[in-house]
């Protein structure tokens, strides 16, 4: 065969290969381009949440080690829970759903020492619906644990929150942390609403609720009673028209970069010389202010909003030392607005009058009525 021959038949054979090989190569992309396939979206990982029947059962069955026992009634979408456990040693995990309501009227108190990753409280939550502490009791006595766990929203495959509606109520009763660094209410994502009861950690460097999306409160009492605490702690909006928050060696709220702290009634009180002070620490480095908020490197840092309506702030600078006071002089007080506040006696018991009608005891003070 000549040379030229050769060319031409090796011409012949690419030719052919393009063809079987290419060819149908290149109508299947034609045929994707016009006609795509849909896109695949990231698997949701949501746990079912359990019906109000579920729920009745899984608290009326729930052996948590102590004495005692819950009792769980359901109307509707409400479960009701009753009783008294005392000694607890294991968590009630329950699983709310959207549009069903946990109504907490029981006592409970245990003593949990673990948990995975610390996270574990005598009650455990999921889900979107809420849970209302609407009197009793809820109390862990032992351990770096907290008292009520509330763990809200749905994640994609990635790990993002992509619903977000857990909500954790309370309207009466108690939920108290005793130990040190303990939390009375911790709600990963979502909001607690308070508008009675009492919510206190008793213990150094305690947290009486901690919030990630958001806290509001019309009543009740929130408090952090020990060195170092903190009464509220969230990174999201934190509103208060009534009620009172305080710190006795603290900070009374500790909020995010991009929360609004709004006050509208109410008291909000905790040692210091300053209302409001900002750094880019976790948390406030001389605890010498009633409000810290965060401020992250950019220098973008939470809202203060001044207060407005009946609601005061009041920062006493006890490290002065000072335990005498004359009622109607305002000596080591700041208070937002100015001249909101006053030292003065209530029956028997020495404080700070504030707005109109308020008063807020001081332990181990005399205030002499001149």
């Amino acid at each position: 065969m000549s040379r030229e021959n050769m060319k031409k038949s090796t011409v012949k054979k690419f030719i052919f290969i393009a063809a079987v090989v290419v060819l149908p190569f290149l109508l299947l992309l034609l045929i994707l381009v016009a006609f795509p396939t849909p896109a695949v979206q990231s698997p949701v990982v949501q746990e079912e949440g359990m019906s109000p029947e579920i729920l009745r059962t899984r608290i009326n069955g729930w052996n948590g080690g102590g004495t005692g026992g819950l009792s769980a009634a359901v109307s509707g979408d409400i479960v009701t829970v009753t009783g008294n456990v005392t000694g607890a040693t294991s968590a009630l995990r329950l699983n709310i759903p959207a549009g069903v309501s946990i109504v907490w009227q029981a006592y409970l108190t245990g003593n949990l020492t673990g948990g995975h990753g610390g996270v574990v409280g005598l009650i455990h939550v999921n889900g979107n619906g809420t849970f209302e502490v609407a009197s009793g009791k809820i109390e862990n006595t032992a351990g770096f644990w907290r008292s009520a766990t509330i763990l809200s929203g749905v994640l994609d495959g990635n790990g993002r929150v992509v619903r977000d509606n857990g909500k954790v109520t309370v309207s009466g009763g108690t939920v108290e942390s005793n130990v040190d660094g303990g939390t009375a209410i911790y709600v990963n994502r979502g909001t607690v609403e308070v508008s009675g009861g009492i919510i206190e950690a008793r213990g150094d460097g305690g947290i009486a609720i901690y919030a990630g999306h958001g806290v509001t409160v019309s009543g009740g009492t929130i408090e952090a009673r020990g060195d170092g605490g903190t009464a509220i702690f969230s990174s999201g909006n934190i509103e208060v028209s009534g009620g009172t928050i305080s710190a006795a060696d603290g900070t009374a709220i500790n909020a995010g970069t991009e929360s609004t702290i709004s006050v509208k009634g109410g008291l909000v009180f905790a040692h210091g010389s300053e209302i409001v002070a900002y750094n880019s620490t976790f948390t406030s480095p001389d605890m010498d202010e009633v409000i810290y908020i965060i401020e992250n490197e950019m220098g973008y840092r939470g809202k203060f909003n001044k207060p407005t309506g009946s609601g005061v702030i009041i920062a006493w600078d006890a490290s002065k030392g000072a335990r005498e006071y004359t009622a109607g002089t305002t000596a080591d007080l700041t208070t937002e607005p100015a001249g909101a506040a006053e030292w003065g006696n209530d029956g028997n018991n020495s404080g700070i009058r504030y707005g109109v009608n308020g008063f807020f005891i001081i332990p181990d003070i005399t205030v002499i009525t001149p």
